[in-house]
C-alpha cells in the first residue's frame, strides 16, 4: 500500500478490465430488483382509442356547445350501450348520442362524453343539460400507456412498474444480469471462535442483496495465504468479497493472496475513512473486493 488512491480515479481503470456479468433468463414476474440485460420498448397504446372515464353519453362536442339547464340540446339516442370490452366501435352521426359506461371505447366520430347526471332521457332522445368541451371526460390513446416508451434500458434495475409493463407486453421472461456474490471472512480469530460475533459480512451481504446482488456463499478462512487464494480462484460467482486481513501486519494475508493470482488490476489503499486499507482487483474479468474486518 504505497499510496492512497481516489475511488474516482480507480473505477474507470477497473471498468476497462471488467467483463460484463453473465446473463440468464428469468420469469418476468420474478425479475423485480434485478438488472435488465436487454432493452424493452412498449409496442402499443392504452387505451387503444378514446375511452370514456365516466358513465354517460358519447357525443360530438360541437353538437352540445349551446347546451344548458335552461336550454337543453336534444340528441337522438341510439339503442347501443357500450361497455368495457364491447366488440367494435359503431359510428356516431351528427345529432346523435350513444350510452357509454366508464372504461368503454368511444364510438367513431364521438369526441366527448356527457356525464349521466347532466342529461335526461326522453324516449328515443336524450336532453343534454350542460355543454362539454372536446375530449372532456375522455382518456386519449396512449394516455395510460404509450407506444415507444422505454420500459427498461440495458443495465437498469427492474421496478414494480417495469414488471407490470412486461406483463402488459405479454413478456413471460426477461434476460437479466446474473449478479451473484461470494463472501469470505478471513482471520484465525474467526475460525477459532475467539472473535465474538463477526458482523461485517452481515452488513455487506445485506447491502449487496438490497442492491440486487444475490449472495450465494458465506465462508471463512484463517490467516492462510494459500487457502485464501484457493477460495478466490475457485470462482462460482461474478463478485468475490473478502473481509479482513487487508492491513500491513504480518498476519494480514488477504491482499497478498489476491496478488499471487496475478490479477489484471490490483489497487490497495483508498483515500476514504473507514475503508483506507480496502483492495480492489480484477481477476479473469471479474471484480474482487477486499475490505477490512
Amino acid at each position: 500500500m504505497r499510496r492512497l488512491h481516489r475511488v474516482s480515479e480507480v473505477l474507470p481503470k477497473a471498468l476497462q478490465h471488467l467483463r460484463p456479468p453473465p446473463e440468464l433468463e428469468v420469469p418476468a414476474a420474478s425479475a423485480l430488483g434485478m438488472y435488465a440485460a436487454e432493452r424493452i420498448v412498449s409496442t402499443f397504446k392504452l387505451p387503444p382509442a378514446p375511452k370514456s372515464v365516466v358513465d354517460g353519453y358519447a357525443v360530438r362536442a360541437t353538437d352540445v356547445e349551446a347546451a344548458s339547464q335552461h336550454s337543453p340540446v336534444p340528441l337522438r339516442l341510439r339503442s347501443e350501450l357500450l361497455r368495457p370490452g364491447s366488440p367494435g366501435r359503431p359510428v356516431l352521426g351528427p345529432g346523435e348520442a350513444i350510452r357509454v359506461e366508464t372504461g368503454a371505447l368511444l364510438p367513431e366520430g364521438a369526441d366527448a362524453v356527457v356525464p349521466v347526471e347532466d342529461a335526461v332521457e326522453e324516449g328515443s332522445r336524450v336532453l343534454i343539460l350542460k355543454k362539454v368541451a372536446r375530449f372532456e371526460n375522455v382518456s386519449l390513446p396512449g394516455e395510460e400507456y404509450d407506444e415507444g416508451l422505454v420500459i427498461l434500458e440495458r443495465g437498469s434495475r427492474v421496478t414494480p412498474v417495469a414488471v407490470a409493463a412486461l406483463t402488459l407486453e405479454g413478456r413471460g421472461s426477461l434476460r437479466v444480469y446474473d449478479l451473484r456474490a461470494r463472501l469470505l471472512n478471513v482471520g484465525d480469530e474467526i475460525v477459532s471462535g475467539t472473535y465474538f460475533r463477526p458482523f461485517t459480512h452481515l452488513f455487506v451481504a445485506s447491502w449487496l442483496e438490497q442492491h440486487g446482488v444475490k449472495v450465494v456463499e458465506v465462508s471463512q478462512a484463517g490467516d492462510d495465504e494459500e487457502a485464501v487464494g484457493e477460495w478466490v480462484s475457485r470462482g462460482g460467482a461474478y463478485l468475490a468479497v473478502l473481509i479482513g486481513g487487508t492491513s500491513m501486519g504480518g498476519h494480514d494475508v488477504t491482499v497478498k493472496a489476491v496478488e499471487r493470482l496475478k490479477p489484471e488490476l490490483l489497487v490497495h489503499g483508498f483515500a476514504v475513512q473507514p475503508g483506507k486499507t480496502a483492495c480492489l482487483a480484477v481477476l479473469g474479468g471479474r471484480p474482487v473486493v477486499a475490505l477490512s474486518g
